[in-house]
């Protein structure tokens, strides 16, 4: 009885393995020291598996009568006759081979839910990375302070909204939060900061260099006039 409990507790460890199994042995040379005993340990636990693994291949194939009988009395209430005998290698062979492709295909459903996982992991952290890159400087939130002040002349300011283009790209400052109402851009970098300032009616947008946002109120006029143009009833916004 232990040849088979050695069989069975192999079996269940490694019999999908067994179908998909790649050996991957650490080169020894690698080794500064030279162990002997780990080495003729190692030898005999593959021989021994090999030996195991053949056996129990041959068993799955073909199930001998001390196999099927193991399994027999365990399950069976009665007496194990032989054709009770032969009843059960057909069962257990069928049984094994169910319980491989169950073992696969669990196998393979984690590593779809592992990846599944991993995917949405990834977009949770690119989600994460995109609102970071679209979260405004203090120096944008200054500019849009003022240029909301400067238009409270023309509207309320709730009606002044800001919206920063993906990767910092530019930092637009809109009436009514839509991208058709532009009243300026804010470009700015490591070298150099920059107002885009709209002409509404012509639909064209000027780029002029600022030392600071100081420089920002001497474009008042033209923030003005660009709000005037949207408000007016007869506006012509394009797309």
């Amino acid at each position: 009885e232990s040849y088979f409990r050695r069989c069975l507790v192999v079996c269940f460890s490694s019999i999908v393995a067994c179908k998909f199994i790649q050996v991957n042995c650490p080169s020894k040379s690698t080794h500064l020291t030279f162990n002997l005993d780990g080495i003729i340990q190692t030898a005999n636990e593959l021989k021994f598996t090999n030996e195991l693994r053949q056996i129990i291949q041959k068993e799955l194939d073909e199930p001998s009568d001390e196999f099927t009988k193991y399994f027999a009395k365990i399950v069976y209430p009665s007496h194990v006759t032989s054709r009770i005998l032969e009843q059960f290698k057909g069962l257990v062979k069928k049984t094994f081979s169910q319980y491989i492709n169950d073992e696969i295909n669990e196998r393979l459903k984690s590593a779809l839910r592992k990846q599944e996982q991993d995917e949405k992991q990834k977009a949770i952290i690119e989600q994460q990375n995109l609102e970071t890159e679209n979260i405004p400087t203090d120096e944008e939130i200054e500019l849009y302070m003022i240029v909301k002040a400067i238009c409270r002349a023309k509207v309320e300011g709730a009606r002044i909204n800001y919206r920063e283009a993906r990767g910092h790209q530019y930092f637009s400052i809109l009436l009514d939060d839509s991208q058709r109402t532009p009243i300026c851009r804010f470009y700015s970098n490591d070298h150099k900061k920059q107002i885009g300032l709209i002409d509404a009616e012509k639909k064209v947008e000027s780029v002029v260099d600022i030392n600071s946002l100081d420089d920002v109120y001497r474009y008042s006029e033209h923030f003005l006039k660009a709000v005037d143009c949207y408000i007016k009833p007869t506006a012509n916004i394009a797309n």
